[in-house]
């Protein structure tokens, strides 16, 4: 008789050992697991593509423009457009608009075109022909897209295989990155143009023509390349805090990172407020000697706000050897950042 109590009590203890061992599994199969999870999203959030090299034309010069905007240039010029109009601030390109027609438009950014073509040139020559190229184009819809890439074509001093045109007409500043860095991974360049010129002056706004050229890190290795630097995952700012967080996590930038340089453009009084309050309060510390508004500058980019920003950060990014924090706005407001090739 007390045999059987005996053999029943340790039966249930057995059960209730065997349930725990299993449930026990379960929970650290399913903690392992969530920690790969977690590792493979901040692994493709922190995926980055490099900049090899940058062509453009601004009212600022066509060379080192991070420098020449830090120490003081200002090509946002009053200028006089006529009787019945009031003076206005813009930032243009030489030879300024006369005629205001679509034809004096196609012949100045002809020359812009035809001013970067060497420069483009020894950036490309490098890569192997073979190496496949896909042509980004976004411009501000004064010519059709086949002018426009008529007169880049006709520019080109050296003939060279495209893979693929894209026209941006859609494309939100720099987002479209987060697209491509999702992308199946191949060897291939990227090149993205982007236009911004005038028919008539644009108060505040500043005329730019200028071309990015972007690799992978990998075929840069492969093909013996030096990038400028490193740009990496876009963050679209809806909730500044959180979206800051990412855009930092992504980019390696480190609450102990004291020496990061930021750049904006083109965002309110109001989102730049909240934007630097969100930083604060998760730990970082923008340093207001060490900030660029390219509005009061060079003026607003507009339609060329994701290839200017790219330039300014990657000439600063090598010049500093120090990381760069970009917050935009386009459609959207944003942020990234571009660390330097070390």
């Amino acid at each position: 008789m007390v045999v059987l109590p005996l053999v029943l009590g340790l039966l249930a203890y057995a059960l209730r050992l065997l349930a725990y061992e299993r449930q026990h599994d379960f929970v650290q199969g399913w903690s392992e697991r969530r920690d790969e999870q977690e590792q493979a999203l901040i692994a493709r959030g922190r995926r980055a593509v490099v900049v090899v090299g940058s062509t453009y034309c601004t009212a600022a010069g066509s060379n080192q423009l991070a420098n020449a905007l830090r120490h003081g240039s200002q090509p946002l010029q009053a200028v006089y457009v006529g009787a019945n109009s009031p003076t206005i601030r813009v930032s243009q390109l030489m030879p300024v608009a006369q005629q205001h027609t679509e034809q004096e438009y196609a012949q100045r950014l002809a020359a812009s075109f035809e001013q970067m073509a060497g420069a483009l040139d020894v950036e490309l020559q490098p890569f192997n022909r073979d190496v496949p190229l896909c042509v980004r184009i976004k411009h501000n819809q004064v010519l059709s897209d086949d002018a426009i890439l008529s007169l880049w074509r006709s520019s080109l001093r050296r003939e060279r295989p495209v893979d693929q045109v894209v026209f941006a007409t859609t494309d939100d500043g720099l987002m479209w990155l987060d697209s491509w860095l999702d992308e199946p991974p191949r060897a291939r360049l990227l090149l993205s143009i982007e236009v911004n010129l005038f028919l008539e002056p644009v108060p505040e706004h500043a005329e730019s023509v200028s071309a990015v050229l972007l690799a992978t890190a990998e075929l840069c290795t492969a093909q013996e390349v030096a990038p400028m630097a490193r740009v990496h995952r876009p963050v679209r700012v809806m909730d500044p805090a959180p979206a800051l967080q990412d855009a930092c996590r992504w980019g390696e930038l480190s609450v102990q990172d004291k020496a990061f340089f930021t750049w904006h453009s083109q965002m309110s009084r109001q989102t730049l407020g909240d934007a630097h309050l969100a930083l604060f309060s998760t730990g970082y510390r923008p340093d207001v000697a060490r900030t660029h508004s390219l509005d009061k500058s060079l003026g607003l980019p507009e339609c060329a706000v994701g290839n200017i920003a790219l330039i300014l950060a990657s000439e600063q990014a090598r010049t500093d050897q120090q990381p760069q924090l970009v917050m935009l706005r386009d459609t959207s407001v944003q942020a990234l950042v571009v660390q330097p090739v070390r």
